[in-house]
């Protein structure tokens, strides 16, 4: 069963150049989703039936944990993940080079080596990529969605904000820092303090 939990951890993300976007048959894998239903091949039997934001884990040059979004569709019978460098370099800039027994991702300030594994399906293979629930909750809203950045404007519910979204995000002991300075510039002022006129000073001490 392919939306088994051990499936969920253990399915492989296929690098591919020959995808114009990622594939997983797993929900799990997005930040944010739109339905959609579209045949694949022309078949009635295999529809996407959903396109967004998923969140894949790999492993840079120093063995850093490293997290990058990809416009993927969501293919249920699909019975593997792919990941589209193309679509991620135009979305994000840098580059890949394919070599006999490797690929190398140049990212903004990060390197990637992608082995090929050519005694099996020689293929690009990122093993371990999957995201649990806990880590999106965690560096979800680093990632805005890429589906404006995809030209699937329409269905970005976010398309109009303006907001520069990370291309990377690496797990650091500054995450609690950073997640501090995010959520303080958002935070309202405490109703309590001194710049509320609406409330008398005895109002302020019970508040408090």
């Amino acid at each position: 069963n392919a939306q088994s939990l051990d499936s969920f951890k253990k399915m492989m993300l296929v690098w591919d150049t020959g995808a114009s976007f990622g594939l997983t048959p797993f929900r799990q894998d997005f930040i944010d989703y739109v339905e959609v239903e579209l045949p694949v091949k022309d078949t009635k039997i295999n529809k996407v039936i959903g396109v967004g934001t998923a969140i894949f884990k790999f492993r840079n040059d120093k063995q850093e944990t490293i997290y990058l979004p990809c416009i993927a569709y969501h293919l249920p019978s699909a019975d593997v993940r792919l990941f589209s460098p193309q679509t991620y370099h135009q979305m994000h800039d840098g580059s890949s080079t394919v070599n006999a027994d490797q690929v190398v991702m140049n990212l903004h300030r990060q390197r990637i080596v992608i082995p090929v594994e050519r005694s099996g399906c020689n293929l690009a293979v990122i093993r371990n990529a999957s995201v649990s629930k806990r880590e999106k909750e965690q560096i979800g809203y680093h990632f805005k969605s890429r589906l404006s950045l995809s030209g699937l404007t329409k269905l970005d519910a976010f398309a109009t904000v303006p907001w520069e979204p990370h291309s990377s995000i690496i797990t650091s002991p500054e995450t609690t820092e950073i997640e501090y300075e995010h959520y303080a510039q958002i935070c309202c002022p405490a109703v309590g303090s001194d710049e509320n006129q609406n409330l008398s000073g005895p109002q302020k001490e019970l508040l408090l």
